[in-house]
């Protein structure tokens, strides 16, 4: 009798779980050369994101005004990497971009391409490094 009770109390917890969804995305990605092989060295790559309201045809206005606000600071990730592939988790949906910054070269930063996440969902980028 109580196992029952206890499989479906297990049963409607998982129910529920599975309806509500993620509520954060996924930013995976590879550096590469322009020849397309993945970079292997140190690599600095942030997940840099922006204002909904600066973002339009894809395109971005950087505010100096959003990043130094809460909002920026709760949002944006920092990895270290050794070869060319990362993976942001738990990305809060909104507008985003890549920034990559090699170690033998840290004065050259380069930027991916604006892009959204939304929840649940898995973004692909490919950043060249030239």
């Amino acid at each position: 009798m109580f196992k029952r009770i206890g499989l479906l109390i297990l049963l409607l917890i998982a129910l529920i779980l599975s309806a509500c969804g993620s509520r954060t995305g996924e930013v995976h990605g590879t550096i590469v050369d322009e020849s397309g092989a993945m970079l292997t060295e140190k690599i600095t790559v942030v997940l840099e994101p922006y204002d909904p309201d600066l973002v339009k045809d894809g395109k971005v206005t950087w505010s100096m005004e959003y990043s130094i606000s809460d909002e920026y600071r709760e949002r944006r990730q920092v990895l270290e990497i050794e070869e060319g592939e990362f993976l942001f988790t738990d990305v809060i949906p909104g507008y985003y971009s890549v920034t990559v910054e090699l170690e033998n070269s840290p004065s050259i930063v380069h930027r991916g391409p604006a892009f959204e996440v939304q929840h649940g969902e898995v973004i692909e980028q490919t950043i060249t490094v030239e």
